[in-house]
């Protein structure tokens, strides 16, 4: 049986959230959509952030949505659950500014680093930075002393710090310069749960449809 391939389609919905990552064909959007009469709000992929440059977070827009297949678990029935659909562009966008060009900022002194240009640290960024990396140090220590009992054989010294450095370098980077989540964020998914109005219970929806609740 040959259905009829989807076309695109459009919705309306409330920008909840958005986060960068990184695929196969560079970096794309994880965007949360809250829609009228849902729970919680849906994740789709935007493939060009370009498309949601102009929008902002808890505005109500109109998306253009792309079929990208069916789903694994789903039959090729004409069902819009059925596919998988990705944010194709914006519909009818939101007022904007007169002057719609963001003005040019300094960037901040780690974006700075990112972009490898050299700029002297002030003293109080010194500290800061010394700071985070005792901390980060200390811990690593605490987790290579508490591994040592479960390690079958005595390790070299430079294999001891290297797991120092490994542990300090992690704990540096995904837990002290990583900014403070707000309350009932999703870190498995990395995404903020909302709640439901009927329910009262946090949450949000996966990419499959299924709800991730947060544990009470």
């Amino acid at each position: 049986m040959t259905t009829i391939p989807r076309s695109n389609r459009t919705i309306r919905a409330t920008i909840k959230g958005t986060m960068a990552k990184l695929g196969t064909k560079g970096t794309y959007l994880s965007v949360q959509l809250l829609r009228d009469g849902m729970r919680f709000p849906e994740l789709f992929n935007c493939w060009d952030p370009k498309q949601l440059e102009h929008t902002k977070l808890n505005d109500m827009v109109s998306l253009i949505l792309h079929c990208d297949g069916v789903k694994a678990d789903k039959q090729d029935d004409g069902q819009d659950n059925s596919y998988w659909w990705s944010i194709a562009g914006v519909g009818d966008a939101p007022a904007m500014a007169a002057d719609p060009t963001p003005k040019p900022t300094a960037p901040a002194a780690a974006e700075k680093r990112e972009t490898g240009v050299s700029t002297p640290a002030t003293y109080q960024e010194q500290q800061a930075r010394g700071y985070d990396l005792g901390m980060s140090f200390n811990k690593s220590v605490d987790i290579v002393i508490s591994l040592a009992t479960k390690w079958d054989a005595p390790k070299l010294p430079s294999e001891i710090t290297t797991e120092i450095r490994r542990w300090r370098d992690r704990l540096l980077h995904e837990v002290i310069l990583v900014p403070a989540a707000p309350p009932h964020w999703c870190y498995k998914h990395e995404v903020q749960n909302v709640q439901s109005p009927r329910t009262n219970v946090w949450g949000h929806v996966m990419e499959d449809g299924t709800a991730c609740t947060e544990e009470a």
